[in-house]
Parts: structure tokens; sequence; C-alpha cells
């Protein structure tokens, strides 16, 4: 698998329900959002990856990629805090599971969310 470097365009800090962390959304440079939240990491079984972070922020993706919106423009409609220059460049490459995976499969179901490790 070859290693692509992605530029994230914009980031968006979400607290959580309980208050007690904040997620954070990023956009990157190909139009693909991503979230550090339990909702996207682990998608539910048949359906598209997401999270309601994910889908708070989509509507603005264009307009930010065009220019026509800032990543502050966003924030302040959405009512969270925006960020478009601490957020490091990220590697398109997957991570390695963090925990074992039967070498039969690279898929596991946790709680009725289907985790798919690429290979």
């Amino acid at each position: 698998m070859t290693s692509m470097t992605l530029n994230i365009v914009g980031a968006w800090a979400f607290p959580s329900s309980s208050g007690a962390t904040t997620y954070e959304t990023t956009l990157d440079e190909v139009a693909t959002l991503s979230c550090n939240c339990p909702g996207f990491i682990y998608k539910k079984v048949g359906q598209a990856r997401g999270c309601k972070h994910t889908r708070q922020v989509a509507p603005f993706i264009e307009s930010v990629l065009l220019g026509k919106l800032t990543v502050q423009e966003v924030s302040e409609r959405l009512g969270i805090a925006g960020n478009t220059h601490t957020v490091p460049t990220v590697s398109a490459q997957p991570k390695a599971p963090t925990k074992p995976v039967a070498s039969s499969s690279s898929k596991a179901v946790k709680k009725g969310r289907l985790i798919d490790f690429e290979e």
C-alpha cells in the first residue's frame, strides 16, 4: 500500500454530550471529513462512516474548499470552535489495530458497530 499525505484545511472542536471531552472533526484537501469520536470510529454495520459531528460540518464542505466560507465562519454558524492553523498534516495510511484481530478476519464487531481494518 502506498502512503499519501493529505493536508488538513480545517478542524472543528465539538464538546461531547457529557462535556467531559472534546471531539475534533477535520476536513482534508480532498473533501474528506473525519472525526475522533466513537460514533465515527466504530461505524454501525451496514452504514456509511460518519457521525453527528461530520453531518453538521458536511453542508459547508464545498463552500470552505472554494473559499466562499472560512473555517471560522462555519464555526460561528455552528456555535463551536474552529481551527485552520494548528492542525498537523496527517498520513492517509491506515494505522495498525491496537487490539489483536483474528488473522482470518479483517473486521471486528463490538457493541453492534463494525471496525474494518484495511490491509
